[in-house]
């Protein structure tokens, strides 16, 4: 739990300081905001349910199935506000509504909970940086004060707009909008097949050799473990050079490795099956979050990132493209 804290610590000043300095990139990548939404509900969930309180989610017939923009700061936002009303909700209930305009390029969300509320004389300070609710020296909520500073600048990057809802006599509410692009019919097909992730254990994984090639012994106890759950048994391998030559139908391939390192290892992987018609489903997993490291990978021919330290929840989404692309899913006609 402390870990979690200063690596949020971190992260809050880290975004600050690259949105302050106005590096800062938003991308525009086909997503389904109602999906996104319910990920983040059920992400928070039992911490919610730990205080007694429920999370409810909300969805206008309008909102589109698939839009583009950046579901990352997306999430980031939506995370925040959820994670502030937890904080200040016991025994109540918070509710997450999307909803769209007309013409689909626009996105609303509302955060609403029946919490302890906000102050009136706070409201035109919150979005400040460094402001927060609990200035006492006995502080009970902690936090940086720059969450909502941060969720403000986002929702500008993304073309949209973020405020509190003055009129709430009950708890807070939560208001921000961000523009999109419309997505193709391509796209509305992809998402139309994505397995949820909450839907994983309901595939058999036994036929298939999973592969966990990392040099940290903690890192793949970790990793093996959570793969457990699924009913997934997998082997272990400490170098690349061991990974290239294995035969496996999916790889949590460590790019950073002794002897061979993970990029050098799946461009062997690739060169061999350039002969047949197998192809392994490699996933990387890394520690470095750059865009110049996530086009290296995908030059050598992975298909799917895990960032260190992982979340379970992250570890379920790469599960489920995984499951969308190799499997019909179960249930289907």
């Amino acid at each position: 739990n402390s870990g979690k804290s200063l690596l949020r610590i971190l992260n809050d000043i880290l975004d600050f300081s690259k949105i302050e300095a106005g590096k800062l990139d938003i991308e525009n990548e086909p997503f389904s905001p109602g999906r996104v939404v319910q990920e983040i509900c059920k992400l928070f969930a039992p911490l919610a349910a730990e205080n007694g309180t429920k999370i409810l989610w909300n969805f206008s017939p309008t909102l589109p199935p698939a839009v583009c923009g950046d579901s990352t700061r997306l999430r980031q936002v939506l995370s925040n506000l959820v994670s502030n009303s937890i904080k200040f909700t016991r025994a109540g209930t918070i509710t997450v509504s999307a909803s769209s305009s007309d013409d689909g390029k626009t996105l609303m969300f509302s955060v609403a909970d029946n919490g302890i509320g906000i102050p009136p004389e706070k409201i035109p300070s919150l979005f400040q940086s460094f402001d927060q609710l609990d200035v006492s020296t006995a502080r009970k909520y902690g936090g940086t004060g720059l969450g909502l500073a941060i969720c403000r600048r986002l929702c500008e990057l993304m073309g949209g707009s973020i405020h509190v809802n003055p009129n709430v006599q009950v708890g807070s509410e939560f208001l921000f909008s961000i523009t999109v692009g419309v997505a193709s019919t391509a796209d509305l097909l992809k998402f139309d097949a994505i397995v949820p992730a909450d839907k994983i254990n309901d595939f058999d994984f036994s036929p298939l050799r999973f592969l966990i090639a990392e040099d940290n012994p903690v890192n793949a106890s970790l990793l093996r473990h959570h793969l457990k759950r699924y009913g997934i048994d997998v082997l272990v391998v400490t170098d690349g050079q061991a990974a290239s030559t294995a035969m496996a139908d999916v790889i949590f391939m460590d790019v950073q490795m002794p002897v061979m390192d993970g990029i050098e290892a799946t461009i062997r992987i690739r060169a061999r099956e350039s002969l047949g018609t197998h192809q392994t489903y490699i996933i990387a997993v890394t520690a470095e979050s750059m865009p110049e490291e996530t086009a290296r990978c995908r030059e050598a021919g992975m298909n799917d990132f895990l960032l260190k330290p992982f979340r379970p929840t992250e570890l379920e989404s790469a599960l489920a493209t995984f499951c969308s692309k190799h499997f019909v899913p179960p249930h289907s006609p």
